[in-house]
């Protein structure tokens, strides 16, 4: 079941079984939409939540109608059970659909309440950050699978049909706070000096910015992007996410055996999603 997803500016929170969400979308420009997509979806037990935030290359009208279609693309395959499997079709599809050339980075997470378990595939997107509440530090969330070094593996979406991805576990623990954002935030550059902030100079400023905000997941994202339009000297002139998760403690309610029988019938296809 959706109940969040977009490609246009968003600044809402919502809460599912054991996280609290918080997306800042800002298209570039002050477009009415834009390349970047947001996505959250939970199964109809409410045990297990999927979160997405993409980024089709580009700027203007074309990019966001992709954007639109890559969003349809997710909605449908949204209840394929091997998150690896989701991103193949995705990528696959999208290359078909989209223009020469034309190439989408994204991030994609499964969170199971029961087990604390954050199920990530990576498409060739900037690496998301963590939050650790046991020692309140900022580290990159990632992958050292061998294979994944390899040309044909976790590539972004549209680029090689056939492409494989991996797919790897982190436990959020209660109070630990996961980010994923696009490509505008690592890129932004310095305007006093010149240089790109990068993926460590991102790191240092979301730590900073978090212990300013006094810890509070609801404000990190709002004042991360405050912080960078005063970095760069304005708005970016790309796409902005950012999608903020902070695992609340509270895990999934039990259901009524009722409950029970309808999400049962949806699984074997005898009542529509």
């Amino acid at each position: 079941m959706e109940i969040w997803g977009g490609n246009t500016s968003e600044e809402a929170a919502i809460s599912v079984p054991g996280i609290d969400v918080w997306v800042h979308a800002r298209p570039a420009m002050g477009g009415d939409s834009g390349g970047d997509i947001h996505y959250v979806s939970t199964c109809g037990a409410g045990q297990i939540t999927r979160f997405v935030v993409a980024d089709v290359a580009g700027h203007g009208p074309t990019v966001g109608e992709i954007s639109t279609a890559l969003r349809k693309q997710m909605r449908r395959h949204i209840n394929t059970p091997l998150q690896t499997k989701l991103v193949r079709a995705l990528s696959d599809e999208f290359g078909a659909v989209s223009h020469a050339g034309q190439f989408a980075t994204g991030i994609f997470a499964s969170y199971n309440a029961p087990t604390d378990e954050l199920i990530l595939v990576n498409a060739g997107h900037p690496r998301p950050m963590m939050r650790s509440a046991a020692t309140g530090e900022w580290s990159v969330i990632y992958h050292g699978a061998p294979e994944a070094r390899t040309s044909f593996h976790d590539l972004p979406l549209g680029v090689i049909e056939g492409a494989e991805y991996t797919q790897f576990v982190i436990n959020l623990k209660p109070g630990d706070v996961a980010m994923f954002f696009t490509d505008a935030l690592p890129e932004t550059v310095d305007s006093s000096t010149g240089e790109m902030l990068e993926e460590q100079g991102l790191l240092e400023l979301v730590g900073a910015v978090e212990r300013d905000a006094g810890h509070n997941p609801a404000v990190i994202a709002s004042l991360l992007s405050a912080r960078l339009d005063e970095l760069r000297g304005g708005p970016s002139t790309d796409d902005v996410t950012i999608m903020t998760l902070h695992n609340n403690g509270a895990g999934p309610r039990r259901q009524s055996i009722g409950e029970k029988a309808k999400v049962m019938a949806k699984m074997l296809g005898l009542m529509r999603v």
